[in-house]
């Protein structure tokens, strides 16, 4: 789509992006554009194009949180679009807040699972794999969140597979402490999944054992000092309930007594909500 054809695209108020992403979604070629919105756009006005791109992505995807296991918006005459597959895959979850009300549909429609489970999968669907799985764990109140998903453990298992194998980042070190944390917790959203026998415990050691290794706890300490939101605090948090204590955060007992005073205001409200991915 070339300049002059390109709609101007408002973005100001929830009715309007919604009208916007429906527009564009019905165009002959909606991907491109659709695509372009959603990468100049984070938080609450991200969602209505990610959520078209999942619904081009796999128009006859079967959604548990449908009565009848259909997107009414979605079209099923029309063919999956392999350029919305491949962005899903890489690009749906940003560092924005909000993307609990889209990634479930994402790991659905885009078959996350199934791309994370081929052993040649690449770094970049990997480490969005990560930010799924940690959004999922914490979006209750959102939108499904992992254990309602068939796909979620096989999905968690293949990313454990990949990310022991890669190099210690800040985004890898916030995904794999995010779900450690949540394996480890009797009360987190995994422990309502139907694991086999001994899973659970054994992907929490693994993820655990991970950031034990050389180079991580330097990337948890980054992650610590994070100046985003309540990233550092939740973090510093999730590190204390799992005994880790990275080099260089002195910081980090008062970031964590900040986030335990946040998590007790959320507790006391009923609106309070996790960060998101």
């Amino acid at each position: 789509m070339t300049a002059p054809d390109r709609p101007a695209v408002p973005l100001s108020g929830w009715p309007l992006r919604s009208f916007v992403a429906r527009t564009l979604e019905r165009m002959p070629v909606p991907v491109p554009a659709l695509i372009e919105v959603a990468e100049r756009t984070t938080g609450t006005d991200r969602v209505p194009f990610v959520e078209a791109l999942g619904r081009l992505a796999d128009p006859r995807a079967r959604l548990p949180w449908y009565p009848d296991g259909r997107d009414p918006l979605a079209d099923p005459d029309r063919p999956a679009d392999p350029a919305a597959v491949t962005w899903l895959r890489r690009r749906a979850v940003d560092d924005g807040d909000f993307g609990g009300y889209y990634a479930a549909r994402v790991v659905v429609a885009a078959a996350v699972d199934r791309a994370v489970a081929d052993p040649a999968a690449d770094s970049e669907v990997v480490d969005q794999a990560g930010r799924l799985l940690r959004t999922l764990t914490g979006c209750a109140g959102m939108g499904a969140t992992l254990s309602a998903l068939e796909q979620g453990l096989p999905l968690l298992a293949h990313y454990a597979d990949h990310v022991v194998r890669l190099a210690p980042t800040v985004d890898r070190c916030t995904s794999v402490l995010t779900l450690a944390a949540d394996l480890a917790d009797p009360d987190g959203d995994t422990a309502r999944a139907g694991w086999p026998p001994g899973v659970r415990a054994e992907l929490a050691a693994r993820l655990l054992e991970l950031l034990h290794r050389p180079g991580w706890p330097e990337r948890l300490a980054e992650l610590l000092a994070s100046p985003r939101g309540n990233l550092a605090p939740w973090s510093a948090l999730l590190a204390e309930r799992l005994g880790l204590r990275p080099p260089g955060t002195a910081a980090g007992a008062a970031a964590a007594a900040r986030a335990r005073r946040r998590q007790r205001q959320r507790q006391a409200s009923p609106r309070g909500q996790q960060p998101g991915g």
